[in-house]
């Protein structure tokens, strides 16, 4: 018994210390970090071990001197049958010239996540790359490589062909003749609220009569021209027959303004599942209208309903929502300079007695890796919108996503002190979360490293909102990047 415990806590020790080499070798390059890249690909596994047959990527990128880069990735099932399998974490890398368009790529991933049962274990993953990629455009090239991908409690330990695209940032893009091209800006945050009002014959996983579902999330719109805008949105369940369930949708929306009210219609493709709604692989396809009304200045409602369903699973559901819309820029806005906030970093959990549900016997407190962006509404208070996945701690799948409110007060030039509230929802991994819904908040402390960094520390509580169920302490370790756009 004494000895098992000790191998276990050398584990532990083991294991945090790894996290925290990735948190200092990520924050030391954020510090010298230059242009950004975006990228999106698909690693098709070469050995069948579990339902999940491979995995889509979407990457954000920030470059350093000498071709170096670090950025975050999710990763999320594409081929098998494992929908609701999403991965989350750092990605490291150098890209090598070959040729004026050629590059050699190596990278390393590190994060966490599971989903669709196939990770009963800690849900860590590491992904190592090596690959060509060849620029098509001045901003836009293709890659093409191998990986090898182990994700730790679970049957998967295998090569993967690799195929992706990448876009490039205007400063970037400059190093290849073409400083004409730029990302798009933050037009909107909007949180959301929606159902999934699913017809009698879907059945779930379980082969059950699929049953309606309530979620929260929320929605970023980017800029594109006057009667377009894009938007990358992420869903959770908190209410109904979806514990577990979340997806991330990348879309497009057509707009058409009468006076003071628009109409819109929009399309939208992406990865979603979890819990025993049966998505197939996990690949969903959405299309829908709505209208949006502003309240004020800044603040629009809007309203819409929108089509879903599964390219290759039973899953399919109308959807109607309502949201919030805190707007950055529109034609009659006075454009000003908006504060943001990115953070990131490590969560450990302490557990309760009832963190787990009925015969799962594992004690273990989990450790998971945080993103969040918040947006200041003036110097001190700010919205947070915060998505967490499980790195250790025998809770493959386990997953939060968070919306919030901050308040950011200034004790020093050099230190600051902000009590944060949440909501949102949470499910797999085992944990109990009677149906997702959650609430609670923490106090952190941060200390300004440079201009751009400021390390922060925290301490927090969640809880499920319905019954006894979920209820940890948590502790927090991370970094903060002001930045303005």
């Amino acid at each position: 018994m004494c000895l098992n415990l000790i191998i276990l806590t050398i584990q532990f020790i083991k294991n945090i210390l790894i996290l925290l080499f990735t948190l200092i070798v990520f924050f030391t390059a954020l510090v010298n970090a230059e242009e950004i890249e975006l990228r999106s690909g698909l690693d098709t596994f070469y050995s069948n071990q579990s339902t999940i047959k491979g995995l889509h990527s979407l990457t954000a990128l920030w470059k350093m001197k000498d071709n170096y880069y670090v950025g975050q990735s999710i990763y999320s099932a594409a081929l098998g049958d494992a929908g609701g399998a999403f991965f989350w974490g750092y990605e490291v890398g150098k890209r090598y010239p070959i040729t004026s368009n050629n590059f050699l790529n190596l990278s390393t991933f590190l994060g966490g996540g599971g989903g669709a049962s196939q990770v009963p274990g800690d849900g860590l993953m590491t992904r190592t790359y090596a690959g060509v990629s060849s620029f098509l455009t001045p901003t836009l090239s293709m890659e093409t490589g191998i990986s090898y991908i182990y994700i730790k409690g679970s049957t998967i330990q295998t090569a993967a062909l690799s195929l992706g695209f990448s876009y490039l940032s205007d400063g970037l893009a400059t190093e290849f003749g073409n400083n004409n091209q730029k990302l798009f800006d933050i037009l909107a945050i909007k949180p959301t609220f929606r159902t999934f009002n699913i017809p009698g014959s879907v059945v779930s996983r379980s082969q059950s009569q699929q049953g309606n579902v309530s979620l929260v999330g929320i929605e970023i719109a980017f800029d594109s021209n006057g009667n377009r805008e894009n938007f990358i949105s992420g869903d959770g369940a908190f209410m109904g027959d979806g514990e577990g369930y979340m997806n991330i949708m990348l879309g497009t929306r057509g707009i058409w303004e009468k006076q003071n009210f628009q109409m819109f219609g929009d399309v939208a493709l992406g990865f979603g599942g979890g819990g025993d709604i049966d998505t197939g692989p996990g690949i969903l396809g959405a299309i829908g209208i709505g209208g949006r009304i502003p309240l004020s200045k800044k603040v629009d409602i809007e309203l819409g309903i929108q089509s879903l369903a599964a390219f290759n699973g039973s899953f399919n559901a109308l959807s109607p929502y309502i949201r919030t819309s805190y707007v950055f820029k529109r034609p009659n806005l006075l454009k000003r300079s908006q504060k943001f906030q990115y953070s990131t970093g490590f969560s450990y959990q302490l557990a309760n007695l009832e963190f787990r549900k009925v015969g799962d016997q594992s004690k273990a407190n989990p450790v998971l890796n945080f993103t969040s962006l918040d947006i200041f509404l003036n110097d001190n208070f700010y919205l947070i919108g915060e998505a967490q996945t499980v790195m250790l701690g025998d809770a493959g799948g386990y997953a939060l996503g968070l919306l919030g409110l901050g308040y950011r007060h200034s004790l020093s030039n050099s230190w600051n002190l902000s009590p944060e509230i949440f909501i949102g929802a949470a499910g797999g991994g085992g944990v109990e979360t009677k149906g997702g819904l959650l609430a609670g908040g923490q106090l952190e402390l941060d200390y300004k490293f440079s201009e751009r960094i400021w390390l922060s520390a925290g301490l927090g509580y969640l809880a499920s909102i319905k019954g006894k169920g979920m209820a940890p302490t948590t502790i927090n370790l991370g970094l903060k990047i002001p930045f303005s756009m």
